[in-house]
């Protein structure tokens, strides 16, 4: 099954935010932030969340952030 291409890239440090968290019983559920550590050929992203977590995620599930150092 073939990828669909998003156009959206993310680099090594680059600092995202998970898309799609939604909200729990109308209240909205914070975005974990973390940082891009790793890239594989699939264009998969691992991303190391403030918590210490790791994760491998698609373009589609991240957002940039544009703001200053955590």
């Amino acid at each position: 099954m073939r990828k669909k291409k998003t156009g959206r890239t993310f680099r090594v440090f680059d600092r995202v935010t998970l898309r799609g968290q939604g909200s729990v019983n109308c209240r909205p559920v914070e975005s974990p932030e973390g940082i891009v550590v790793a890239v594989n050929e699939n264009a998969m992203y691992r991303v190391r969340l403030r918590d210490g977590k790791t994760g491998w995620y698609s373009a589609e599930e991240l957002e940039r952030r544009e703001d200053g150092p955590e």
